[in-house]
């Protein structure tokens, strides 16, 4: 596989200018180009426009009706009006984030004007006076692709892969020789002109296969193991047509089968070993890139789930063991869609993982990148048409994904809408590689602050009395103060934490397991991982063992920080794992917190384990406390009335709600009356239960909120600090939600946090991660006693002229925010006659005399908080471009 160059077309203003350009005098005259779109329901993109006062040639890509289609037009007005268009709104939809191509024909001796799309024809149509456009020459600035209407909301926003003009110009986005402001003409060598800084972004070969027939499936020789042990899952990646059927199959549909049953795929049926479950989605599967996992919870329950479909459920079986799965797809009733990939997670390890990339477009072999258990395509085409080339979106950074076991989401940003939504969809479909070059992976970490006291509370305690294993990811600049990784609200002891670069682990009794070696190191990303059996407890430090001993109970209900607001941490906390009963092997796995988002405070953090459910909204209209209150409403919607002679007038849902269990709760309100505020309560009305409050009259506001119940009703209170003459509606409750949060199971919510703790990285080769937000401000750049001048009007490229040697260039401003992490610091240079480069500061590493490429350093911003460029003798010229300065997260 390889990565290409495309063209970023994002803003009204970017646009390719054509040099002047003659039309054949006879023949057909065609122009092809291929590009990914963006965003499907953009109208009016243009694209290729050819523009003179009484002759227009344009194509343009529009939406209407849930469809994406091209459009070719002609039009001339003199010495007669004459338009001519024609679309291919009868061809299947365009998407989004799929490479496209078109082809524009016009027959200059008949007038006969064609249009195909991914080489289908779509239509064709006559225009009457071809003599217009034969030998007519279109001046430099009456020829442009990406923005002909020249106004604000027609403008092309996709990205572009190459245009062919009749074999007589090829410009290519991948071309080595392009510019940032040149396009380069490989046949006719006429360059074209890139206009308002067009971006060029990365994207990686890539396939999917595609089944167009129910007979056609993937042999797996004698078959693999699946779902063998507690914690092992299948994930399949698909978009399936609407015949589809049996998605996967054993050695035959008794012993394992997963299906659209009878073609309706509004519904799953898994089947194991003789018994089958039926489980019902909320979305339909048609047509949508979807992924469904199967992941064993205990030797006879499945957790079946897809989060496009909205379906999670755990299904009970007689029997889960000796499972194989043998073939995707099968010979009768079988699938037609598109197949991205299949992964195959067993003892601990992804033991399989077929992905079309690997196949590079050709043959009849689907490869399992990891297993080496190839399977063998039956009844397929042998032209290869099976194969459907679909390039993917990489960073600046090709990288390829390890396997350390970190949440990730893999995605780039197509569009400033829907890009990061298609990106992540479909890299994640087509799954990773072990070749050189693989997609990127990105995830959010969150940054504890300490100043700030940030934690998360968890809605129910995890009491591990028992065996229990527990892994966390842990980065912190500090490691000689200790620092709570986790905790327990009600005192000193139940708690993990380091100090001094080593791990404490601490049970219910206070006995103390401290590990010896190896250190935790300040800024670097850690493993920690403590396992108990039969009493002993085991900690390790990537994978090494630091120390053992007896141990008892450990109650934790507390991320971050202990008690009160002691020894809170400084750094990154994430992929916390916690197994119940046993270790990841035998256990149940009670608490999977990636905590891989960005968090508002008192915003919920999500535990992947816990499987809500929806408890009825009974409406019940209590007028206990006032005997003016008056209410109306239906299950989850009422309308509160009062005139202010009780301080708590209430209405409840009654009977919905257990003591002593907790509920997700969330509810829209629009407060009418000023000096009035809603509140929910599983108990009566006390300070603490205003957290969860509304009180922003004139506002519709939605909020979601835990609550731990004493009683039966949830009650939603009005707190009237207003008297009213006249009773009114005070306020409008709907949307009412009400979820059972499993004890076993608990989630979290994130105290004392903002987003800007949170930041996207992007994972690197060596496993390593790159922030996304740079701190190089090329606006408020400092020069230093030279001559510095912008070669080119590109921002971020730079041409140093200076007679001097050894002197300050250009210099990053102080105040880059105190991350907890390492900075990376990097800068691409493009043109070196002889002279030296490098990064001051007493930071090592020099680029050489003549040094061409991209320059890279690792520092630490409390050492170095200035960064500057210098550039050393013989006095020559030196280009650079692409300035970096991010957070940098190396893995111990």
């Amino acid at each position: 596989m390889s990565v290409k160059e495309f063209i970023r077309f994002d803003g009204v203003d970017d646009r390719i200018d054509f040099p002047a350009y003659t039309m054949p005098t006879s023949g057909v005259w065609f122009v092809e180009f291929s590009f990914v779109p963006s965003d499907l329901q953009k109208r009016y993109e243009s694209m290729l426009y050819l523009n003179l006062n009484t002759l227009r040639i344009s194509s343009n890509y529009d939406f209407a009706g849930d469809k994406g289609y091209i459009s070719f037009s002609a039009r001339s007005t003199s010495p007669v009006d004459e338009n001519v268009n024609m679309n291919s709104f009868n061809l299947p939809s365009i998407q989004a984030g799929k490479l496209c191509s078109a082809r524009l024909e016009f027959n200059l001796d008949t007038g006969v004007m064609s249009l195909t799309v991914d080489g289908v024809f779509a239509t064709s149509e006559t225009f009457d006076r071809p003599e217009d456009l034969r030998g007519l020459e279109f001046p430099v600035g009456k020829a442009d692709f990406g923005r002909g209407f020249n106004i604000s909301d027609r403008f092309f926003a996709s990205d572009l892969k190459h245009i062919n003009i009749n074999n007589q110009h090829v410009y290519d986005a991948n071309d080595s020789r392009n510019t940032d402001t040149l396009l380069f003409d490989s046949v006719g060598g006429q360059h074209a002109t890139l206009v308002n800084e067009p971006t060029y972004v990365d994207y990686q070969d890539a396939w999917y296969l595609e089944a167009t027939s129910n007979n056609q499936y993937i042999s797996i020789s004698n078959g693999v193991d699946i779902l063998t042990d507690v914690g092992d899952y299948l994930e399949l990646t698909i978009q399936p047509n609407a015949d589809a059927d049996i998605l996967l199959t054993g050695v035959d549909t008794n012993s394992f089968v997963v299906s659209f049953p009878a073609n309706n795929s509004s519904r799953l049926l898994v089947r194991a070993n003789g018994t089958a479950n039926t489980i019902n989605n909320s979305v339909s599967a048609d047509d949508i890139l979807i992924t469904i996992r199967l992941e064993k919870k205990s030797s006879t329950v499945l957790s079946v789930s897809s989060t496009e479909l909205q379906m999670s459920q755990d299904v009970t079986f007689a029997d889960l063991s000796s499972l194989k799965l043998n073939r995707i797809f099968n010979v009768s009733f079988g699938y037609t869609g598109k197949f991205y990939k299949l992964v195959n997670y067993n003892q601990g390890a992804i033991q399989n993982r077929y992905n079309p990339t690997l196949s590079n477009g050709t043959g009849l072999i689907l490869e399992d990148e990891i297993g080496g258990n190839d399977g063998t395509l039956v009844n397929f085409p042998t032209d290869n048409s099976q194969w459907v080339y679909s390039p993917v979106e990489v960073p600046d950074t090709p990288s390829t994904p390890t396997s350390s076991g970190l949440t990730a989401t893999v995605g780039g940003a197509i569009s400033s809408v829907l890009r990061p939504a298609i990106s992540s969809v479909i890299q994640n479909a087509i799954g990773g590689s072990v070749s050189a070059v693989a997609q990127a992976v990105r995830r959010y970490f969150t940054s504890f602050n300490q100043n700030a006291q940030s934690h998360i509370t968890l809605s129910s305690p995890i009491e591990l009395d028992g065996d229990f294993e527990i892994e966390v990811l842990i980065y912190t600049p500090n490691v000689i103060d200790a620092q709570m990784v986790l905790g327990n609200s009600g005192g000193t002891n139940n708690c993990i934490f380091i100090a001094n670069g080593d791990v404490h682990s601490r049970d219910t009794t206070g006995s103390t397991l401290v590990t010896s070696s190896p250190e935790i190191l300040p800024n670097k990303l850690t493993k920690i991982k403590a396992v108990k059996t039969n009493g002993n407890i085991e900690v390790f430090i990537n994978d090494t063992s630091g120390a053992s001993g007896s141990f008892g109970s450990l109650i934790l209900n507390r991320v971050g920080i202990r008690q009160a607001t002691f020894f809170p941490f400084k750094g990154i906390i994430a992929d916390l794992k916690i197994w119940k009963g046993g270790d990841r092997n035998t256990g149940m796995l009670v608490l999977d917190m990636p905590i891989d988002k960005q968090y508002e405070n008192l915003g919920l953090v999500e535990n992947k384990s816990a499987v809500l459910t929806t408890v009825p909204t009974n409406f019940f209209s209590s007028t206990s406390q006032s005997t003016s209150l008056a209410i109306s409403g239906t299950a989850n919607s009422i309308s509160i009335s009062a005139d202010g002679t009780e301080n708590y007038p209430r209405v409840a849902y009654d009977g919905v709600l257990e003591a002593g269990k907790t509920y997700l709760i969330t509810a829209t309100v629009d407060l009418r009356q000023t000096g009035n505020r809603v509140f929910f309560t599983g108990s009566k009305p006390s300070t603490q239960d205003l957290r969860f409050k509304f009180h922003n009259v004139g506002t519709i506001e939605t909020k979601t909120e835990i609550i731990r119940a004493n009683q039966t009703e949830l009650l939603v209170f009005i707190d009237e600090n207003i008297a009213d003459t006249e009773p009114n509606t005070a306020a409008l409750v709907t949307n009412v939600s009400i979820k059972e949060i499993p004890a076993l199971t608990p989630i979290g919510t994130f105290n004392n946090i903002t987003l800007a703790d949170s930041q996207e990285y992007t994972q690197d080769s060596d496993g390593n991660w790159l922030g996304t937000t740079n701190y190089w401000d090329e606006d408020n750049v400092v020069s230093q006693g030279l001559e510095t001048e912008k070669d080119v009007p590109i921002k971020g490229t730079y041409r140093i002229k200076t007679p001097d040697s050894d002197i300050s260039l250009v210099e990053v401003p102080n105040g880059m925010p105190d991350m907890n992490s390492s900075y990376k610091f990097e800068v691409t240079i493009i043109e070196n006659n002889g002279g030296s480069f490098s990064v001051s500061d007493t930071i090592s590493g020099v680029a050489e005399n003549g040094f061409t490429g991209k320059f890279e350093k690792v520092f630490i911003p409390a050492f170095y908080p200035t960064i500057k460029l210098k550039r050393q003798a013989p006095p020559v010229d030196i280009q650079f471009k692409g300035v970096s300065v991010r957070d940098y997260l190396e893995v111990n």
